[in-house]
């Protein structure tokens, strides 16, 4: 059977009872500092009920990304605390006296881990991506217009025609690059040419395709050896390409998780140069190894609560927390610089924590 009763129920209503307050705690304290970063945005909306109604949506559209986000972290907390509390009270003692192993009398704790990661997995998988433009609106609703509409790009982005998009600042609004730099190759992936000018305009052309309108700058053609200097006309230069506000948007603002799999996959494959949506892809699909390995790592400081004491765990759920959570940023931004290859860089938190979290585990049991 899967539940023996009443002390199945009794873990499982505790862990649930535990992870939800660490989420409330974690996200209510988010919420006060991120408010009073943005009371000033906030009391610009004109009408009270708009400002209440820009508050609810930009919070619980946050909310979601911060639960996928947070999962890992308030699983682990919410097993540490339950197993101590457990071990404190004698209960662990108390099963095994009566026959029922460790493992057996762990299982609430794996079930309610198993319907959290399935929950972030669907948010992740399903929800985000599938309601992607409403909630990235939603999260634009409390910036001002100045930091809603610019962005800071410093950004390397190819079109179909192999020429490379280099700038500093996007305006979605006006769907322009600014302080642009365009390098054209040729086949061998030698310049042929190379476009340098303040501002870069997107205008749409007919039946879906269009390009960009060159501004205020000049291009520089090599050709056989010697560099020749071109200004652009004062109307601008308009330069077909497949490379789409909708694209740069994405990557500028770091919008991978809001895509489904397959266009992830897809402009995997149309930008070599970013390593952004390999990354992603990596990640998501090893999401859930993150949380097992959280999980498992925090097991045994779990079952030790009692012989350390309640601030003994405390403190190295914050420590061993920080530590993945420092890691994997930490490689991950390594991999978006393309210092390491993105798949490396997702499995680098597996394959350091997860054969730790297996030694501590050996360590208990023995």
């Amino acid at each position: 059977m899967l539940f023996i009763g009443r002390i199945d129920r009794y873990v499982l209503r505790t862990y649930a009872f535990l992870y939800f307050l660490f989420l409330a705690t974690i996200l209510f304290t988010f919420t006060a500092v991120d408010f009073l970063r943005r009371l000033d945005d906030i009391l610009q909306i004109q009408g009270f009920g708009a400002k209440i109604q820009a508050v609810f949506v930009y919070y619980g559209s946050q909310y979601l990304v911060l639960f996928n986000l947070l999962n890992p972290a308030t699983t682990v907390l919410a097993t540490i605390f339950v197993l101590s509390l457990m071990e404190r009270h004698n209960e662990v003692l108390i099963l095994k006296a009566s026959g029922v192993g460790l493992g057996r009398s762990l299982r609430p704790i794996f079930i309610g881990a198993a319907a959290t990661a399935i929950a972030a997995l669907l948010i992740q998988n399903v929800v985000l991506p599938g309601n992607g433009p409403r909630i990235l609106n939603n999260l634009r609703t409390l910036k001002a217009p100045e930091r809603r509409n610019n962005l800071r790009a410093e950004s390397r982005l190819r079109d179909d025609q192999s020429r490379l998009f280099y700038f500093t600042w996007y305006n979605l609004e006006q769907k322009s690059m600014l302080d642009v730099t365009i390098t054209v190759q040729r086949h061998d992936e030698r310049t042929q040419s190379t476009y340098r000018c303040e501002k870069a305009a997107w205008e749409d052309g007919a039946e879906g395709s269009g390009g960009w309108r060159l501004q205020k700058g000049q291009r520089l053609d090599n050709l056989f050896g010697a560099r020749t200097e071109h200004p652009l006309p004062p109307e601008g230069e308009f330069l077909p390409s497949s490379l789409r506000p909708e694209d740069i948007e994405v990557s500028v603002a770091d919008l991978w998780e809001f895509l489904p799999y397959r266009e992830l996959r897809t402009r995997a494959q149309h930008q070599p140069d970013d390593p952004a949506p390999r990354l992603q892809m990596h990640v998501r699909i090893l999401s859930p190894l993150y949380t097992a390995t959280l999980f498992f790592l925090g097991l045994p400081f779990g079952l030790l609560g009692r012989q350390q004491g309640f601030l003994f765990t405390g403190f190295f759920c914050v420590l061993l927390c920080g530590s993945f959570y420092g890691t994997t940023y930490f490689v991950q931004g390594m991999a978006r610089l393309g210092m390491i290859p993105p798949g490396i860089a997702a499995w680098i938190p597996i394959l350091v924590f997860l054969p730790i979290a297996i030694a501590f585990l050996r360590s208990v049991r023995t």
